[in-house]
């Protein structure tokens, strides 16, 4: 990943785009994600197979100030308010991620390539009812 990612560029189309929220808890920032609903290009192309072609909702760059627990969990939860069909990236070594996501009903669905960077990344996906 490249040292600087995410790049100022990158951060101010998330903002300008109206993608990029924050995670609050009694009134400190915990948090920072992107989410969108609708067609990523750098999901386009998978070396694997999504679990469906439905409309489906977009995270990216989950971050945490790693103050207070389950800031992604709390994260995913909110994203689910919003469409129950969901896809997230993570590189390979980030196992807390992985591991998170699975936790949460995420499946293993193959390899995009994230386009803004053009590096692997280990795609999932989970659809709730």
């Amino acid at each position: 990943m490249p040292e600087d990612y995410p790049s100022k560029k990158i951060l101010l189309e998330d903002i300008e785009g109206k993608h990029l929220y924050v995670y609050e808890r009694n009134g400190e920032i915990e948090g920072a994600f992107v989410f969108f609903i609708g067609e990523d290009p750098s999901y386009a192309k998978i070396d694997g197979k999504w679990l469906n072609d439905e409309p489906y909702g977009v995270i990216h760059r989950i971050a945490s100030r790693q103050r207070v627990s389950h800031v992604g969990q709390s994260i995913l939860n909110y994203c689910f308010t919003k469409i129950k069909n969901l896809r997230i990236d993570t590189h390979e070594d980030n196992i807390p991620m992985q591991n998170m996501l699975k936790k949460n009903g995420f499946v293993y669905v193959g390899e995009i390539e994230l386009l803004s960077i053009h590096e692997s990344r280990m795609a999932f996906q989970a659809v709730k009812e």
